[in-house]
Formats: structure tokens, sequence, C-alpha cells
């Protein structure tokens, strides 16, 4: 699928492989999924593709559709982030689309959609993660609607790491609340993708104030934690191998979030 959508879930591709993950253990008690799919879209065709975006979206509160989604970008690379309740979603992917039947929005959604033929661009990667609460730090009084960016740690595990990651992660998000950091942060698990990675985005409201003011090296420094940031991330260091970091934009005009919960 390298030339149109053929769903704006991007999900067809992945409805099989994804059966045998819904097997989850009794009493576990799984996060919030996300289906993350990441273009990369021909620059002299980057307009018809943010155009056509913004009419599906457009078209979506017309439909008054239950489905929500995100757009971040980063020069010419999008990033699609899709909410879903369970993997049973990916075995009726359609059902998207369908949600916009006899609705003032339909044909609008019809013709964005046949409109990605016309476009050149290719999926660079189909993802499935959870999010993970224990992994996350929440900031109280922070407003959703004054993110403009977000920035993305991206780690991936040694093998038999993970219990002594996890573990680390409490202590971690703890580290955070002691010097007040005032950016909340989630950390999400691949299941499906390049798995063996973890990765967590930071909401950022202003990235200039994220690097300057608000800058976590000098706030640790200021605070007079640095020997105990250091002692932490050299414990967390010893559980991954890698570890990379990245901003996106995020797009609101390209996204519709219209409302709290997830889709089925």
């Amino acid at each position: 699928m390298t030339s149109r959508i053929i769903s704006f879930a991007l999900a067809v591709a992945l409805a099989a492989p994804l059966t045998a993950l819904a097997q989850e253990g009794q009493g576990y008690e799984r996060g919030q999924l996300l289906q993350v799919t990441t273009f990369s879209v021909d620059p002299a065709d980057g307009p018809k593709f943010e155009a056509a975006v913004k009419q599906i979206a457009e078209a979506a509160g017309k439909a008054n559709t239950p489905y929500r989604w995100a757009f971040l970008q980063d020069g010419s690379q999008y990033t699609f982030v899709y909410p879903v309740d369970s993997y049973g979603y990916f075995d009726d992917p359609a059902q998207f689309e369908r949600s916009f039947a006899g609705s003032e929005g339909e044909a609008q959604m019809q013709e964005a959609m046949a409109s990605f033929a016309t476009m050149n661009f290719k999926v660079l990667a189909q993802e499935i993660v959870e999010e993970k609460a224990a992994w996350s730090y929440e900031v109280e009084g922070w407003d959703p609607t004054s993110m403009t960016a977000v920035h993305m740690d991206v780690m991936w595990l040694k093998p038999g790491a993970a219990s002594e990651f996890d573990a680390l992660n409490e202590e971690w998000s703890a580290f955070f609340g002691q010097i007040d950091y005032p950016y909340p942060y989630t950390g999400h698990e691949v299941h499906f993708g390049d798995t063996g990675r973890v990765v967590y985005v930071t909401f950022v409201d202003d990235l200039s104030t994220y690097y300057g003011a608000n800058n976590l090296e000098k706030m640790i420094e200021t605070k007079g934690m640095s020997a105990s940031w250091q002692e932490l991330t050299g414990r967390i260091d010893m559980t991954i191998s890698r570890w990379e970091h990245n901003n996106a934009i995020y797009r609101p005009d390209m996204s519709y979030w219209p409302m709290e919960g997830a889709t089925n």
C-alpha cells in the first residue's frame, strides 16, 4: 500500500497478526491501545495530503463519527495516532468508513479518500502500542489544548531487562514529581511493529520554552538533584541498548479529537 490509503484506519494489514496478540492473560489490566502509522510524503504532494486529511476531519465532524485521531508532523513525515478499545477492532477495520454512511460528511470523506490515489507517499511503519499508566507522569492542571508539539524518547530494552526496567519507571516518574516538572508524559510499550521498544511522549506547549526556561538539566541542577539524576539514569542505561530523541509538531487542523474515551 504505497500509492493510496485503502482504509484511513490502516488496519487491514494488521488484522491477521493481531489475532495472536488478543489472547491476554487473565487479570491483566491493559492500557489504552493506539494504532500508530508513519507516512513519508513526497514534499510536492504534502499540501494535497494535508488538504485531504483536513477534509476527512471536517467530514468526521459532520458525521459525528465516534472515532478520533491525532496527526504529528516532522518535515515531510506524518504520524497518525488512532485509539482503539481492543484488538477486536481489527476484525472489521471498515467500520471507520461505515460510520460516515448516510451523513452529510459521507461524500466529502469518499472524495478525500479517492484523492490519495493521486499522491506519492509510503507507509514507513505501522505499529500497535499500549499506554502504560505506571510509566507515565501527570501534571495537575495541564491543559491539553495548549499542546503544540511532542518530544519523544525512544528506548530499546536489553534482552531479559524488562522486569527491572518496569520497576525503575516508578522511580523515574517520582523523580519528575520531585522537581515539579511542568510537562506530562505518557509511556508506551510497542506490541506490534518494532517490538522490544518503549516510547515516551512528552506533551509540550512551546518547544522554545521546553529547551529554554524549562530545560530539564537546568531544572535538575537548580533543585540540587544532579547526583540523584545521574544515579537513576545510570541504572536505566543498564537496561537499554539504545536511546533516541526526536520532536514532532502537533497538527490540530489534521486531527479529530472531540471527545474523551476511546473507540471500539
